[in-house]
Order: C-alpha cells, then structure tokens, then sequence
C-alpha cells in the first residue's frame, strides 16, 4: 500500500511540484558522502509537512519564496523495511540556490512500555540516550495505549522510562533501515517520594550536627590539656574542676585566653565565631561564674581569667 501511494506521488504531483522550482538540493549520506535518490522524502518546512519523491539519479526540488527557512528531511528508501536517513538545516532562500543537504542513517524504533503485570502504562515519561547525537525530536511520552515510535540514529540506543517512582531502562543497537523493537517493563524504584528525601535530609542534617558538636567537644578538650602540658598557664585543681562544668562556647573562649593570657572581646569574637549577643551572655555567664573578669579601656573591653580561677595566677611560674 506505502509503495502504491508513493508511486502516485511520483508520477501525478511531483512534476508539478517541481515545474518552478528554485531551491535545488543533493542529499547525501554523511558517512559516506554518497548520492541519495531513488527515495521517498518527508520534508517539514517551517513545520509544514510535504511527501515528495525523488526519482533515481535526481535531486531534491522545492519552490520556496526568499527568506530563511528550517528544513528537515526524513528518507525512506521503499527497499528498506525502516526508514533510512534524516537531517535538519538552515536553509537561507534568495532567488536560485543549488546545495548539498547532509542527512544521516536512521532506523526505525518501536517500544513498549509495561508494568510487572504486563500491563500497558499510557503517558509514561520516556527518555533517550543514543550514541550518536543527532537533532532529533524524541518523544517525551509514550502514547495512550503505552506505545512509542521514533526514528533514531544508527548505533547504540539506551531508552528509559518512568511512572510515579519506578523506572526501566533498555538497550537496542538501530541499524539503518531496519525495524527495530524494545519493550520497557518498569519494575525497581530509584526514584524516593518527596516525603522521603525530606525525612532523609532531616536525618543527614541531625547526623551532621552530632558529629560536628562531638568533635567541637573533642578539640576544645584537647586543645585544653595540650595548652597545660605546655606549660603556659599551670591550672590548679579548682580550674580543671570548672573546666569540665562549662558548655562548649565557655570552654572555647576560656581555652583562647590560657592560650593568649588576655583578649578583648572584639578579638574573641573573631576567633571564636560567635555571634555577639552569644559571645556577651557566654562571658557575662564566666564573669558571674568567676571565671574570668572584664575591664573597659574607652570602647574597648579586655577580657582575661580571674586569679580566683587561677588560684593566684598562674602558680608556679
């Protein structure tokens, strides 16, 4: 039937068609640059749709108006069972023009996409990835009965498919001019819901903030002991006694100023990265504790560790 209607087109439209012409096209295979004649072509220009013939050892001719038009062509050679080439090209009209027009190998693609049942799934998201990238429009759906067709370059084809949150994946090699079939059938789930990427973002979050408090606590602890065992301030056993009773922002502002022997609070709050409103009460709280007392010079407040903390600063030095 498909070779009886192109025969029509051949015989009864296409010298009409090609009575005016002024855009003449050589189409040719890009891997080879041969000659493509002796096909049938379906030419979308500017989204318009036109079948035409080209009889053996003829080009392709079209009556086109100046101006600059987007052409693509899809080749079926009626020996094929598949259809053969495609291509797309800017097309730039101004008066006659004579060019080649490079087209590539293509087969036809067939799938199916089902579930565990071998049910159809209508309107199931589609994806393709082949090895050769050529400017084809892909399906992004299958149809209302499950079903995709496309045509698509020669070489190695990946096609996935999804619904709600479970997927499949094929792989197919297309072969110019053949026919070629893959059927998807969704099974595993890679895709988790949106309440669970929350709950997992929660649980990363929590994790992370453990981990985080437990090596702030770890480091603070260490820094302390490394600090005695230099010798720069010697702590009695009331000190070390405190040390252990205070919160981790207390034990981090005490730890710089054995390390520094005094500090303003400007230089706390920098070394520390305490917001302010938290560095004051955190220092309020260690000048009520006796842990360290504060003096103004003008602007500027100095803060360092109170002898009583000390047991009469730093005995033994």
């Amino acid at each position: 039937m498909k070779e009886v209607i192109y025969l029509i087109i051949a015989i009864v439209v296409m010298p009409l068609a090609f009575a005016d012409a002024n855009v003449l096209l050589t189409l040719k295979d890009v891997t080879d640059f041969d000659n493509i004649n002796g096909v049938v072509v379906k030419t979308t220009i500017n989204d318009k749709v036109s079948n035409l013939y080209i009889p053996k050892d003829d080009i392709l001719k079209l009556e086109l108006d100046d101006g600059t038009y987007i052409i693509s062509l899809l080749i079926d050679d009626l020996d094929t069972p598949g259809m053969d080439y495609y291509g797309m090209q800017e097309v730039i009209v101004k008066d006659t023009i004579i060019q080649r027009f490079l087209v590539f190998p293509v087969g036809s693609l067939n799938g199916m996409v089902k579930d565990q049942l071998d049910n159809v799934i209508p309107n199931a998201k589609i994806k393709f990835e082949c090895s050769k990238d050529i400017d084809i429009d892909y399906p992004e759906y299958t149809d209302n009965f499950g079903t995709f067709n496309v045509e698509a370059p020669e070489g190695i084809c990946t096609v996935y498919a999804r619904s709600g949150t479970k997927v499949a994946a094929g792989q197919i090699t297309i072969e110019k001019g053949q026919m070629s079939e893959v059927d998807l059938k969704i099974q595993k789930s890679y895709f988790p819901t949106v309440e669970l990427v929350a709950v997992l973002v929660i649980v990363c979050m929590i994790v992370l903030a453990i981990i985080s408090i437990k090596k702030r606590k770890v480091k603070t602890k260490d820094k302390i002991k490394q600090e005695i065992q230099k010798g720069k301030i010697k702590l009695g056993k009331r000190a070390k006694d405190i040390i252990e009773t205070l919160r981790d922002r207390e034990k981090d502002i005490v730890n710089l100023l054995i390390e520094n022997g005094g500090m303003t609070q400007a230089k706390l709050h920098h070394e520390t990265g305490l917001a302010k409103s938290s560095l004051f009460r955190a220092i309020q709280s260690l000048e009520n504790k006796q842990v360290i007392t504060t003096r103004k010079s003008g602007k500027v407040k100095h803060v360092q560790l109170s002898d009583w903390f000390l047991e009469t600063a730093n005995q033994g030095s």
